[in-house]
């Protein structure tokens, strides 16, 4: 645990070095041959992620300077009223009097019990900030606490240590003495209590000002009471935070014992996975910082911490709407899933950076809010088995020599591969996709493998493909986790020559009480697919409806067999009741909806045609266009799917709007305009702006929404 220095082939190409400013070292070798084995030998001696509340693996929403209380209020309306899904709300230390832990501002905050209870009418958990330094502030009674029960670290003259930290001179607890852990536990109970969902533990390496600057830490020769074998912060300074957390998570524990308590930390040691949620720190509000952000988040899920994230957006501030939306992207598919910002710099919630960004930002939120299920069984496998949510390309394909050093992109669990774009005004995107055969994820758009891939982009794109073999969980949309009934549930299926299976975990969402684990097996049949569900293992039995959803199906559909018996053809997606099956024509695939959630087994035999892996897809569109506009000239369309080629619309009879479609490239952006025929009648943005090209994305839902798009004036009305 002292100060350690990694040499890794700097000095001799050949040699790993590593060294240490006292103490043993102690080697463990762990065996593989594969990373994932790797990876869970070494959690079964450092620990493991218990499972979180199922609300944490939603969107946060954090700055430094929400305050006072009623700014909360109104940011929580303000996410309802807009329909961008949220669940929890942070405080940072502005709602602190004088920046003192476990203290609340009596002006700005005069009743935190009954903001918390005000925040969960709406859906909202909200985290609170606690950092390690206590103000030395005689009579202020979490200090005089501290001191009656001698819990303040000391210098070697047995004098109590003291640093300057927000609140000012500060004194720290001696995590290593049980005293001092059960005395902090106490004061996390307290703040719990007040409704206070989970804990936020900052500056705890701890750190002293001025903060990221020198030797900004503890002297090494403070003394440490070392659980009953007494040694310096020299040696305890690496694991300070560890024993805070955990004495956190007994705080929290024992304040609300039914529930899993939700900590996030920004140090820790091996092990800290044990009891926290991790985040890469104070990362600059900048492209390169944004760069450097996956990296990071790969490398601590190899190193035994799941659930990490980043500020999205950058906490110093001033992100660009471009940054923005490009972080949304890297936050959706985080663990840990927080946009945070420091004080007196732009507002940073998603409606700020302009309504494209905010559209943006609302679509990439929901699709994570739908894919929870998926997420939620990787984290009770992980919690299992050590293995992290978001990966490196190399954990699933070690055998693949292209992918050893790809750090931008990755793997969430075993089947989405996602290549988040991270350099500024990029127009395309280059990704390789390794060996078998993918599914661009929402127009199962086919691809073959290995081969690097460069597609256009747009601001909206989040390039994400599905693995041959994948079996993904989807729920409907809500706005928060309050709102889960969990009456349906979507499974995506991708059959392969080659068996596949997932583990679905389920429970209640933050309990400890009944839950149950599901296996889904999967293959390719000569003449379709076979799909087994295993019979539960569990005490929580789930009522719902399943859809199942089998990609790709491109020609006719001979039968479907649910536990040998034939199910019933229908004509159309709302036409599907439980056993029944429809064929999908433009999506290209085989839907059968069940009310049976385990123990059965379905065969479908269908044609699978791949000569084309990408057909053409036609797009609806209807246009609303200002009422002023002449009819004697039509609506055209004018796109990138047709080489900009002017195609009429038609007029809706005694309305101003006309309809249509667009053929467009299956599972690929297409850029268009509006026009009244040519270019000298394009259509303009409000006082006659000149109008940026569209985009759209060649996809559809079972449900047929195209787009509906507003023109708001003409460059002819305009001259």
């Amino acid at each position: 645990t002292y100060r350690m220095t990694a040499d890794i082939a700097a000095t001799s190409a050949d040699e790993l070095v590593l060294s240490a400013d006292g103490g043993t070292m102690d080697q463990y070798i762990l065996m593989g041959p594969s990373m994932a084995e790797v990876l869970e030998h070494y959690t079964s001696l450092t620990g493991r992620t218990p499972l979180p509340p199922k609300w944490s693996l939603g969107y946060h929403q954090c700055r430094w300077g929400y305050s006072p209380a009623d700014r909360l209020r109104e940011l929580a309306h303000s996410f309802r009223e807009r329909q961008i899904p949220a669940d929890v709300l942070w405080l940072d230390i502005q709602h602190m009097e004088g920046f003192r832990s476990f203290s609340w501002d009596p002006l700005a905050f005069p009743d935190p019990a009954e903001l918390a209870s005000d925040l969960e009418a709406e859906g909202f958990r909200v985290v609170v900030i606690n950092d390690p330094g206590i103000k030395v502030d005689p009579g202020w009674s979490v200090y005089e606490s501290g001191l009656a029960e001698d819990v303040y670290l000391r210098d070697s003259e047995g004098e109590l240590f003291t640093g300057i930290v927000w609140a000012g001179s500060s004194v720290f607890p001696d995590f290593s003495l049980p005293a001092a852990r059960s005395w902090w536990a106490q004061r996390i109970e307290e703040e719990s209590r007040l409704g206070m969902d989970g804990i936020w533990l900052d500056v705890n390496e701890p750190t002293t000002f001025p903060e990221s600057g020198g030797e900004s830490g503890m002297p090494n020769d403070i003394f440490v009471a070392g659980d009953g074998i007494p040694t310096d912060m020299g040696e305890f300074h690496n694991v300070y935070a560890q024993l805070q957390n955990q004495a956190t998570w007994e705080g929290l524990r024992s304040a609300e014992p039914e529930l899993r308590p939700f900590i996030v930390s920004r140090a820790g040691y091996a092990g800290i996975q044990r009891y926290a949620a991790v985040w890469t720190g104070d990362v600059p509000s900048s492209w390169h910082g944004l760069r450097e952000t996956l990296p990071m988040l790969l490398n601590l899920g190899l190193s035994g911490v799941p659930f990490v994230g980043s500020d999205v957006g950058g906490y110093s501030g001033y992100a660009s709407p471009e940054l923005f939306a490009r972080w949304m992207a890297l936050g959706a598919i985080s663990p840990f899933f927080r946009t945070h910002t420091t004080h007196e710099v732009n507002d940073q919630e998603p409606w700020e950076f302009g309504q494209e960004v905010e559209d943006i930002s609302r679509s990439l939120i929901e699709q994570r809010y739908r894919l929870t299920p998926y997420l939620y069984s990787l984290f009770a496998d992980s919690s299992e088995t050590g293995a992290p949510i978001l990966r490196p390309m190399v954990y699933e394909f070690q055998s693949d020599p292209f992918v050893y050093e790809m750090d931008d992109q990755a793997m969430i669990g075993p089947w989405l591969l996602t290549a988040p774009i991270l350099e500024e005004s990029a127009s395309e995107r280059t990704l390789y996709l390794p060996e078998g055969r993918w599914f661009e994820l929402h127009s199962g758009a086919v691809y073959e493998g290995p081969q690097e891939l460069t597609i256009q982009t747009t601001l909206a794109a989040l390039p994400t493909y599905v693995r041959s073999g994948a079996i993904l969980f989807f729920e409907p949309l809500v706005q928060h986790d309050g709102e889960r009934t969990g009456s349906s549930l979507y499974v995506d299926l991708y059959p392969s020559v080659e068996s596949s299976s997932f583990v679905f975990y389920e429970d209640e969402g933050e309990g400890y009480a009944e839950n149950a684990r599901t296996t889904y097996s999967l293959y390719r049949t000569e003449n379709g697919a076979s799909l087994r569900v295993s019979e539960r293992i569990g005490n929580y039995e789930p009522e719902r409806s399943t859809i199942l959803r089998f990609r790709r199906v491109a020609g006719a559909v001979d039968e479907v067999l649910l536990n040998d018996l034939a199910l019933s053809e229908v004509s159309n997606f709302d036409a599907l009741e439980n056993d029944t099956w429809w064929l999908d024509p433009v999506d290209l695939s085989l839907l059968v909806k069940t009310n049976r959630s385990d123990d059965f087994s379905l065969i479908a035999r269908y044609q699978d045609d791949p000569v084309d892996a990408r057909p053409l897809i036609a797009i609806p569109l209807e246009v609303h266009v200002p009422s002023n506009t002449p009819r004697d000239r039509r609506i055209h369309i004018a796109s990138t799917a047709n080489d900009w080629v002017h195609e009429p619309l038609a007029w809706v009879e005694g309305e101003d709007i006309a309809v249509g479609e667009l053929l467009v490239p299956r599972g690929e952006w297409f850029f268009f305009k509006y026009t009244r025929g040519d270019w000298d009648y394009v259509e303009k943005w409000p006082d006659c702006e000149e109008a940026s090209d569209r985009y759209g994305f060649g996809a559809l839902s079972s449900d047929r929404v195209g787009r509906s798009d507003r023109v708001y004036g003409w460059s002819d009305f305009c001259e």
